[in-house]
């Protein structure tokens, strides 16, 4: 109200929001050159009960529309006409919206794999995706292979997301101990994909960490 106001013409940073964002950009070489990808993750404090006595940090969804907007103000740095970048920036969430809808995801009887309704590069590139925006940390990918090699705890319940909360609040580096690594497999089978969660040297697994990464892919993918 009123006394908000006049703190914040004293102090612009007294009080804030109450939202968190990040964003992670990524550049993957093609055939053809380079393609870039921008994902979002945010923050949001909420009372954690009736009594609005006390506050926590959860996770809200990824935006697709502040994603648009900071891939076209990355597209203006780099030399890209206005028009583009204006045009990126209002068909992206469109466009978004169109690919999840034609091509769903399910989670197969195993639990470790599921099955996209798309083609392998569509697939390849909302897998990579729906990596950036779960947080995993991804040490390697292999685009001709279909392979991204991701790490997290076996034991943090929320390790899907080990960088992100870590970098947001200033927190140490996660040790290296305890931390299991994984292949996220991406097969093309026609008109389908075929995404599996493997052990890192690619064979089966049935460890409850590697469903929870299916679990979260799913989320991310549907």
């Amino acid at each position: 109200g009123a006394v908000r106001k006049a703190l914040g013409r004293v102090f612009d940073l007294l009080y804030d929001t109450g939202e968190r964002d990040q964003y992670r950009t990524r550049i993957e070489r093609t055939a053809t050159g380079s393609e870039v990808y921008i994902s979002h993750k945010g923050l949001i404090e909420e009372y954690e009960d009736a009594k609005k006595d006390r506050t926590t940090w959860r996770v809200r969804p990824s935006d697709s529309g502040l994603e648009a907007e900071m891939l076209s103000r990355l597209m203006l740095k780099l030399g890209a006409p206005k028009e583009a970048a204006a045009a990126a920036k209002a068909d992206k969430p469109a466009a978004a919206a169109t690919v999840a809808a034609a091509s769903q995801a399910r989670l197969n009887a195993d639990g470790l794999s599921l099955t996209v309704d798309a083609d392998y590069d569509t697939a390849w590139r909302r897998v990579g995706l729906a990596l950036d925006r779960s947080g995993f940390t991804v040490e390697n990918r292999d685009r001709k292979q279909g392979s991204f090699e991701v790490r997290l705890s076996d034991n943090d319940p929320d390790a899907s997301k080990p960088g992100f909360f870590a970098r947001l609040f200033g927190a140490k580096a996660e040790n290296q101990d305890g931390l299991s690594r994984y292949r996220v497999q991406v097969q093309g089978q026609g008109k389908n994909s075929l995404v599996s969660v493997l052990k890192d040297n690619g064979q089966p697994t049935t460890s409850s960490t590697a469903k929870r990464i299916a679990k979260q892919l799913l989320d991310e993918l549907s």
